[in-house]
């Protein structure tokens, strides 16, 4: 017996951070109206995520359908072996001509499933998908998503406006004072280039005292805003030149106004219906959103979990904001969905992400920053935000018929993130890293001695040897010594304890040689180390920092994450259409939506479709907790310049922490 193997719509829905075990849970409960619904025709289980299980990796594979060396992408944060220094993984720029602006490109090196389908005059919709900027060209519409900067090129960098002392000296930071019942500051724009070198183009901007809250002056236009409230979107327009406008948008929460002014602006969104990069396809394609449904967060991570963890604002304003950016991804996806009548239609909801990261912290009692007040009060947004998602995938599956398959995914699970493992620390304890004076190594590896250094760690899981004929200054030879090291570090790692709790740190440590093959191969790391729930690599260790000490409490309210093994936190998959594969991968989804369509699947695609003769299905449990998923590897490409000084390598840094996992 065949299954239906042809349908004439998919409809793909992405849900960042969706846990297998808490969906299992709570379906068991009867809590859900839709993740329980699929089963009747399809299924409802774990997928494998990819390793390392970090969001560009999974969500490449995802769109993709290879493994390792061939997309691109392996982790958030690369280095260039020919200086050590760390780059991120989710955009790759080229400088524009006479100081213009950064020209785009893809980081990923294979194109998505919708470029399959475009190509073969399949009507496409693609929005917020991650690791897709600029916005691909296809045969239909298209929204970027993570990876998508700010104006200025950053990927968000706030603003912080204060009469406050307690602030000054911090770069997102800007100390003002009264004047009477007015403060005359400015918004900082994008760097302009010229002769006496860059420096940011900038607009006045103006704040009044009222009686209720404040006038916000940007321009000619005025905003009112009261304290504990966001503002409308406001307009802004930064000019160089004759010719040169960029245009963004920017919103502002007020904190207080008494007895000291805190006033937090967004990083400047790429106004969707005049924008300096491309947002999306075609450029219209903004205007008739903005149009039709508002004004909205384009940024890649709009959530500014850093605004929170900085105590910039509190998680009030936070999800303030996480409902107002849910609210705008609902309308699009209403609007969407409403005219789909043929093709694909792919949408990606991943405030969930963001919010699991964030109040974990009210359900986990284990937690370093655990506060039974903040359990009381938010210990419901997690439930809630499962609840919400279930009623997005039940509006999905009332609107598909017999003809059309829906494929509900997430990238990735979640877990309690208690303890900061510096990966750097320990390779200098176990003398593997060695730095040019004793005590705590500078971040972008400012103080390694490259010339008795043989292995060193950058990223959320590589570890690279440095190798002689890679690394500008290897000393590793290839053959036997690099083998015997490896061998050593694999072996020391597996058996790192946790020096407070003796607890197990790392639970599997992979050979990327043996999980990652293809073109770009050659730029894997040496090691994926796969940490326990409850360790996670540390931010210093992701920047090539080497803290004096290997393990610390994660004092942050960012409790929960997902950076350790990949067996630890498969994503979900719930479907409506038969299920072949027992043990279903993320590269699975792009063959899949391929075969749904009758379209061919590339040769090089290393995933297998779900649909099929289901006369050859293979035993699949129903146990969402039960599942133990095959591994998928990713890897990434090289980028970056030759040489930077301490300026530059400031600059570098601040970019790299404008990701919340720093």
């Amino acid at each position: 017996m065949k299954s239906q193997d042809r349908y004439s719509r998919v409809l793909i829905l992405g849900m960042d951070g969706l846990d297998p075990k808490r969906v299992a849970r709570m379906a068991h409960e009867g809590e859900f109206r839709a993740f329980s619904r699929p089963q009747k025709r399809g299924r409802l289980c774990p997928l494998a995520t990819s390793n390392s299980a970090e969001s560009p990796v999974a969500w490449s594979s995802l769109a993709i359908g290879c493994s390792p060396g061939k997309h691109g992408i392996f982790d958030f944060i690369h280095r260039d072996p020919r200086n050590y220094v760390p780059y991120l993984s989710l955009q790759r720029a080229r400088p524009g001509l006479s100081g213009g602006k950064n020209r785009y490109v893809s980081p990923q090196q294979v194109p998505g499933f919708w470029r399959m389908t475009s190509d073969a005059g399949v009507p496409t919709t693609v929005i917020r998908w991650p690791v897709t900027f600029p916005a691909e060209n296809v045969e239909g519409r298209f929204l970027a998503g993570l990876g998508v900067p700010d104006v200025t090129g950053r990927l968000g960098r706030y603003t912080y406006y204060t009469t406050a002392v307690d602030g000054k000296g911090d770069e997102n930071v800007v100390p003002v004072a009264w004047r009477g019942k007015r403060i005359h500051t400015h918004l900082l724009g994008p760097a302009m280039t010229g002769i006496s070198g860059s420096r940011p183009v900038r607009v006045r901007f103006g704040i009044e005292r009222t009686d209720r809250g404040l006038t916000l002056g940007v321009g000619s236009q005025r905003y009112e805003i009261r304290p504990g409230q966001w503002s409308e979107w406001c307009t802004v327009q930064f000019k160089w030149g004759p010719i040169q406008v960029c245009d963004a948008l920017v919103k502002f929460y007020l904190v207080s106004t008494n007895p000291e002014l805190r006033l937090f602006a967004t990083p400047l969104q790429i106004d969707p219906r005049r924008q300096v990069w491309p947002l999306t396809h075609p450029a219209a394609y903004g205007t008739e959103l903005a149009d039709r449904l508002g004004l909205f967060y384009t940024l890649g991570i709009p959530e500014d979990t850093n605004a929170v963890t900085d105590g910039r604002y509190d998680l009030d304003a936070f999800l303030q904001q996480c409902g107002e950016i849910d609210r705008e991804r609902r309308q699009m996806f209403e609007h969407e969905l409403n005219r789909f009548t043929d093709g694909v239609f792919a949408f990606v909801f991943d405030t969930s992400d963001r919010i699991q990261h964030m109040f974990w912290c009210a359900e986990d009692e284990g937690s370093p920053t655990y506060d039974p007040i903040r359990a009381k009060k938010y210990g419901g947004v997690i439930h809630k935000l499962y609840q919400d998602m279930d009623n997005v995938v039940a509006a999905a599956l009332d609107a598909a018929g017999s003809d059309t398959a829906v494929l509900v995914v997430s990238d990735h699970g979640f877990a309690s993130f208690h303890r900061s493992v510096h990966l750097n620390g320990w390779l200098i304890d176990n003398g593997f890293l060695r730095l040019e004076q004793p005590g705590e190594g500078r971040s972008l590896f400012g103080d390694v001695d490259w010339d008795h250094t043989r292995a060193y760690a950058v990223g959320f899981a590589g570890i690279y040897l440095n190798l002689a004929g890679r690394e500008s200054n290897g000393i590793v030879k290839v053959g036997e010594q690099a083998e015997h090291i490896l061998g050593q570090l694999v072996a020391g790692l597996l058996g790192a304890r946790d020096p407070e709790s003796a607890a197990t740190m790392v639970r599997s440590v992979y050979l990327a040689r043996d999980a990652y093959s293809g073109p770009h191969a050659a730029d894997r790391p040496d090691l994926v180390v796969g940490f326990e729930p409850g360790h996670r690599a540390s931010r210093q260790t992701a920047l090539g920092g080497a803290p004096t000490n290997v393990v610390g409490d994660n004092d942050k309210l960012w409790t929960a994450d997902h950076l350790v093994d990949p067996t630890a936190v498969p994503g979900v998959l719930a479907t409506n259409v038969p299920v072949r594969i027992a043990r279903p991968a993320c590269v699975d989804l792009a063959p899949t939506v391929l075969a749904c369509l009758g379209l061919p699947v590339p040769a090089n695609t290393d995933g297998r479709s779900w649909v099929g003769d289901t006369s050859k299905e293979e035993v699949l449990p129903d146990n969402l907790d039960r599942l133990e998923p095959q591994l998928v590897g990713v890897a990434h490409n090289r980028a970056g310049p030759d040489g930077f000084d301490d300026q530059q390598r400031s600059q570098i840094e601040q970019h790299l922490s404008d990701l919340g996992y720093l």
